[in-house]
């Protein structure tokens, strides 16, 4: 199952989604609309400015058009970047997606069993009247944080995280099937060591060969 070109786990729930604050891409969307505003209102000296002139085309004609091509890619790339940009949190783990261009994405996670912290923050008059700060993750060892900016009410975002946590952290395994516990374990480990973990396991006992089936997903997904 995927999500937005997230590839999920078997059988994992999507919680929810968070954005940034709606109001976060405005100042982008506000200079689009006055390059389309003075385009519109310097139409006439622009569409008959004969500075040279190739045919049907003069510079003033070039510069309109430019103007108007310039303010729909700023829009476009602004909603692409506020809709690409979300925190999914998940019964599992917790995923940043972070879109910074229209051709460049970031996608980081933690599983819960890897986060050893969850804290937020509001720096400044604005923030703290608008309600909007900064959630942050932190792994075991402080290697590998998460900061979503610019979310509204990161108070309950908080809350909502920590409590799917320790919901995570306190759900015992199905010791019946011991394949579906060592898929679990293995996902706060690296990718070297969940290598080694899966070879290991085929090589210790052929009723555990289900796992290939996981191993050849992670192959997949590289």
């Amino acid at each position: 199952m995927k999500l937005n070109g997230i590839e999920l786990h078997p059988d994992e729930e999507v919680k929810t989604i968070f954005r940034a604050y709606a109001a976060h891409p405005l100042a982008a969307f506000a200079l689009a609309f006055l390059l389309v505003f003075f385009a519109f209102y310097f139409f006439v000296p622009l569409w008959y400015l004969h500075v040279w002139r190739w045919d049907l085309f003069t510079a003033g004609r070039i510069i309109f058009s430019l103007m108007l091509i310039v303010a729909a890619y700023l829009a476009i790339r602004a909603w692409v970047v506020y809709r690409g940009t979300m925190l999914v949190v998940t019964g599992e783990r917790v995923i940043d997606v972070h879109r910074r261009g229209l051709f460049d994405r970031i996608v980081s996670e933690i599983p819960y069993a890897s986060i050893s912290d969850v804290s937020y923050r509001s720096k400044g008059m604005v923030e703290m009247l608008a309600n909007i700060g900064t959630i942050t993750f932190q792994t075991m060892g402080g290697k590998e944080n998460i900061a979503f900016k610019y979310l509204y009410n990161p108070g309950s975002v908080h809350k909502i995280v920590t409590q799917l946590r320790a919901a995570a952290l306190n759900r015992k395994p199905n010791s019946s099937d011991p394949v579906e516990n060592i898929v679990r374990a293995a996902e706060a480990l690296s990718p070297t060591e969940k290598r080694a973990l899966y070879t290991t396991v085929k090589k210790m006992s052929p009723q555990l060969k289900r796992v290939e089936k996981f191993d050849a997903e992670d192959e997949r997904k590289k």
